[in-house]
C-alpha cells in the first residue's frame, strides 16, 4: 500500500474533500515564515562568529579551501555566503541570508515530512505553521552560521527517506535513493555533526529494510553511507594538511561535558523561548506541554494498536520514526562527548531534531477527538511560540563593534591594538574595515628598542577573566611601559591608552653582584616567560618551558646561582643563550643552591636563562589537589656572579 492509500489519523469525509486547501495553505504558511524571518534580519549586528563565516567566504578558491579547512565547519555553508555576498554586498542581511532561505526551506520540507508520515495534511500544515513562528528556528534563520541549513536538509532527508522506506512502488526506482544520496552529501559539508543525523537516520533505514527483506534497498543504503564516508574522509585528509585534528581545543574547549540535567533540557527551553529570556521562566507552561504531549501520543500508540489496522500501523510506525530522529542523534552526541571530547552544546544542536518534535507535537493535537480542546491546543502552541519569538526580537542577544569602529576612526588610531580577550580583535577588524593584528611582548619590546614610541590601546573586556597567568602578565607589562589613561567604556570594552616610551635594552639590567629575589616586585620583568605568579617567596615554572632574562655590562661572569626545588620527578636542562649549562634530574621538593658554570664567550650584552623541563605535571594529575597548573620547578631567587 503506498503512502497515500493509507488512513490518516481523525481524517473524515469531509476533511477529504477539504485536501484542496493543502497548497494555497502551504504557500501562506511559507510567506509568513520568510516574512518573520526576513524582517529584522538586520536588527542586530554581526557577532564574533558570523565575522567568521564571513571570513570563511572571502577570497579565491585557494584561500576559501585554506580557509574553510581550518574552520570548524565544513565549507558548503560558507560556499553559499560567498553567492550571497557577490550578489547583494556585505550587508549583516546579505550574509545572514542563505540561513534564512534555508530556514524557509526547512519549513516546507517539515510540512511535506508532517503530512508524509501521518497521512494528513492537516498535521503537516500544523507542524509548519509551528516551525514558522518557533523562536529557536527563527533565531537561527538569523544567525550566518550553518545550523539553519543542516536542519533543513535533516528534515528534507527525513522525508524523502520516509517515501523510499514507505512506497512499496518506487521499490525498482531511483529516484527516492538518489534524492536521499544528494541530499545526505550535501548534509556532510555543511556541518559535521550532521552525520550524526545521518546516522540515526541510517538505523531506522537499515532495520526498515531488513524486517520486510528488501535487500535491495538495504544494499543501496549501504552504498550510499559508504559514499558519504568516502567523500568526507577526503576532505578531512585535506583538513589534515592544515591541521593534526578535526577536534581543536582552542576552538571548542568552551563546551562542556553532557550532564543529565541538560541533555534534554531544550525540550522545554529552547524550543519555546529561543534565545530570548522574556519567558525563560515560564517552563511551567512547557513541562506541562511535554507531559501532555507524552500522554496523548502513548493514548494515540495504545489506540492506533488496538485497531490493529494499516493506518493505525502507519501512526504507530511514524510516530517511532519521529520519536527516535528526536532523541537518537542527542543520544549519539552524547556518546561521542563522553568517548572522544565534548561537542554537544544542546542549544544548536538542538535545531537539528526540532522538526521532528514539531511532528510529534502535531499529531498530538489531531489525536485529541474533541474539535475544541483541538483548538485551544493549537492556539497554546501557536501564541506560546510566537511569544518567544516577540521576545527574542525585543531583546538583544548579539553584540557588534560599531560603536567601538567609530571610537576609532574619531581619534587618531594607535600604533598598537590588544584585545583582552584575543577574539574580541577578529569583531574589531571587521567593524573597523582593516587587520588589527596582534603583537607579541617581544614584538613590542623589539620596536621600542629601536628608539621608537608607541600608542597602545589596551582594550580589555568588562569582567573578564583572564585565561592565563601568562596573559594578564603581558598586560601588567603594557601598563608598566609608560604613562597611561583610560579613554572610555566603549562597547563592553574599556580602553586604555599606553604611550610606550622607548627603551636602550629589552631585557631589565641585571646590576652587578645583585640577587634577584623573587618576592621582591622589582624582580618581575626578569621572568620573562613560562612562569606563574610569585606566591611569596617563590614562584613555580609553567609548563614545561621557562625562561628568565637579564642584560648586564659585566661579560666576565663565570657562574648562575639558583635557589630552587623540584616537584615530582623531573628533568632540567639548563641553557644560556642558546648553550647548554647544565642537565640533571631531581624529586626533592627541598630548597637547594644549584650553581652551574658559564661557558667562556656565553654572555651577551642581554641574555636568556632557559629552563626545560619535559616531565612537568601538575598537582591534580598526581591526586594531591585541584590544582591542574603543569609545575616542574619552584625558584626563590637567582643570581649572576
Amino acid at each position: 500500500m503506498s503512502v497515500e492509500e493509507t488512513d490518516e489519523i481523525g481524517l473524515d469525509e469531509n476533511q477529504r474533500s477539504s485536501s484542496s486547501l493543502f497548497l494555497p495553505l502551504t504557500i501562506l504558511i511559507l510567506i509568513i515564515a520568510a516574512s518573520i524571518r526576513w524582517v529584522g534580519i538586520s536588527r542586530e549586528p554581526l557577532w564574533l562568529d558570523e565575522i567568521i563565516s564571513y571570513n570563511a567566504s572571502q577570497g579565491g578558491i585557494a584561500q576559501l579551501d585554506a580557509t574553510n579547512a581550518n574552520d570548524d565547519h565544513p565549507p558548503l555553508f560558507a560556499l553559499g555566503v560567498t553567492v550571497l555576498c557577490k550578489l547583494f554586498g556585505s550587508s549583516a542581511g546579505a550574509v545572514r541570508g542563505t540561513s534564512a532561505l534555508m530556514s524557509v526551506i526547512g519549513v516546507l520540507s517539515l510540512v511535506l515530512l508532517g503530512k508524509g508520515i501521518s497521512g494528513d495534511w492537516r498535521i503537516g500544515l500544523l507542524a509548519g505553521a509551528l516551525a514558522a513562528v518557533n523562536p529557536h528556528d527563527v533565531f537561527y534563520a538569523q544567525e550566518a552560521r550553518p545550523y539553519a541549513q543542516a536542519a533543513a536538509l535533516g528534515t528534507a532527508s527525513s522525508w524523502v527517506l520516509w517515501r523510499w522506506m514507505t512506497n512499496e512502488n518506487s521499490r525498482r526506482s531511483l529516484r527516492w535513493p538518489l534524492a536521499y544520496a544528494a541530499l545526505a552529501l550535501v548534509m556532510c559539508f555543511t556541518l559535521y555533526l550532521g552525520s550524526l543525523v545521518l546516522a540515526a537516520q541510517g538505523v531506522v533505514a537499515l532495520l526498515w529494510f531488513a524486517n520486510r527483506r528488501r535487500w535491495d534497498s538495504f544494499g543501496t543504503y549501504l552504498a550510499i553511507g559508504l559514499v558519504c564516508i568516502a567523500a568526507l574522509g577526503l576532505w578531512l585528509l585535506r583538513v589534515f594538511e592544515y591541521r593534526g585534528t578535526l577536534y581543536r581545543a582552542s576552538h571548542l574547549a568552551w563546551i562542556p561535558q553532557p550532564t543529565i540535567d541538560n541533555t534534554f533540557r531544550f525540550l522545554v527551553r529552547d524550543f519555546y523561548s529561543g534565545c530570548g529570556t522574556a519567558i525563560s521562566q515560564a517552563n511551567f507552561v512547557a513541562w506541562s506541554i511535554l507531559f501532555l504531549l507524552g500522554c496523548t501520543l502513548v493514548w494515540t500508540a495504545v489506540r492506533a494498536k488496538s485497531k490493529n489496522s494499516s493506518g493505525s500501523s502507519r501512526i504507530w510506525m511514524g510516530m517511532l520514526f519521529s520519536l527516535w530522529l528526536l532523541v537518537g542523534p542527542v543520544l549519539f552526541a552524547v556518546f561521542l562527548s563522553l568517548a572522544y571530547h565534548p561537542i554537544y552544546f544542546p542549544p544548536r544542536f538542538s535545531l537539528l531534531v526540532l522538526p521532528h518534535y514539531l511532528v510529534l507535537l502535531a499529531m498530538a493535537c489531531f489525536s485529541v477527538q474533541s474539535r475544541f480542546l483541538r483548538m485551544f491546543a493549537v492556539m497554546v502552541l501557536l501564541g506560546f511560540m510566537s511569544i518567544g519569538t516577540v521576545s527574542g526580537y525585543v531583546e538583544t542577544s548579539k553584540r557588534g563593534m560599531k560603536e567601538f569602529a567609530g571610537f576609532w576612526k574619531s581619534r587618531n588610531e594607535p600604533d598598537i591594538a590588544l584585545f583582552f580577550p584575543r577574539r574580541n580583535e577578529i569583531l574589531a577588524s571587521h567593524y573597523v574595515g582593516k587587520r588589527i593584528p596582534y603583537r607579541k611582548q617581544r614584538s613590542i619590546a623589539k620596536h621600542l628598542r629601536l628608539g621608537d614610541g608607541k600608542r597602545i590601546w589596551l582594550c580589555v573586556e568588562e569582567n573578564y577573566q583572564f585565561e592565563s597567568t601568562e596573559e594578564e602578565e603581558y598586560r601588567d607589562w603594557l601598563l608598566g611601559l609608560g604613562p597611561h589613561k583610560e579613554l572610555g567604556f566603549v562597547d563592553e570594552m574599556r580602553i586604555v591608552e599606553v604611550e610606550a616610551q622607548p627603551f636602550d635594552r629589552v631585557y631589565p639590567s641585571l646590576p652587578e653582584n645583585t640577587c634577584v629575589v623573587v618576592e621582591d616586585e622589582a624582580s618581575e620583568p626578569f621572568f620573562w616567560s613560562g612562569w606563574h605568579r610569585s606566591e611569596g617567596s617563590f614562584r613555580w615554572s609553567r609548563g614545561t618551558h621557562s625562561v628568565i632574562v637579564f642584560a648586564s655590562d659585566d661579560l666576565e661572569h663565570t657562574h648562575v646561582r639558583l635557589d630552587m626545588c623540584c616537584y615530582g620527578d623531573q628533568h632540567v636542562t639548563v641553557r644560556l643563550n642558546g648553550n647548554a649549562l647544565d642537565s640533571f634530574s631531581c624529586s626533592k621538593r627541598e630548597f637547594a643552591v644549584y650553581e652551574f658554570e658559564i661557558p667562556s664567550g656565553s654572555l651577551n650584552a642581554e641574555n636568556s636563562l632557559e629552563f626545560t623541563m619535559p616531565n612537568a605535571i601538575s598537582p591534580k594529575e598526581r591526586h594531591e589537589s585541584g590544582d591542574a597548573r603543569k609545575l616542574a620547578i619552584a625558584l626563590r631567587w637567582f643570581e649572576v656572579e
